[in-house]
C-alpha cells in the first residue's frame, strides 16, 4: 500500500463530516418544526428554542431551552452511519421527518 491509497479513505471522511456539518445547520434554519417537536416529545416541555448542536455518524446533540432553563440532549443512531446518505436517512427517521 503506498500513500495514495490511503487517500481515498480520508477523504470520505471528510466528506462525511462536512456533510453533517451543512445537514446540522440546515436543519436549524429550516426544520426548527421537526426540532421542537422531537425535543417536546421526549421532554413534554414547551420549547422555547431548540438547536442541534453537533451531527456525527453515531448520533447528535441537541439544546433547547424551556421554561425551566437550558438543556442539553442525546441522539443515539440505532446503527452509525456509513455514508452521507445513511447519516440523512438516520437524521430523518430520529425527527420523525419521513
Amino acid at each position: 500500500m503506498n500513500e495514495q491509497d490511503d487517500k481515498p479513505q480520508k477523504a470520505t471522511t471528510e466528506t462525511l463530516d462536512s456533510f453533517a456539518e451543512r445537514v446540522r445547520r440546515h436543519t436549524n434554519d429550516c426544520h426548527q418544526d421537526e426540532l421542537r417537536r422531537y425535543v417536546r416529545g421526549r421532554t413534554g416541555a414547551d420549547i422555547a428554542g431548540v438547536e442541534l448542536a453537533e451531527l456525527t455518524a453515531a448520533g447528535a446533540t441537541f439544546w433547547w431551552v424551556d421554561p425551566t432553563g437550558a438543556h442539553t440532549g442525546q441522539i443515539h443512531f440505532a446503527q452509525r452511519a456509513a455514508d452521507i446518505t445513511e447519516l440523512a436517512v438516520a437524521l430523518r427517521v430520529e425527527l420523525g421527518a419521513d
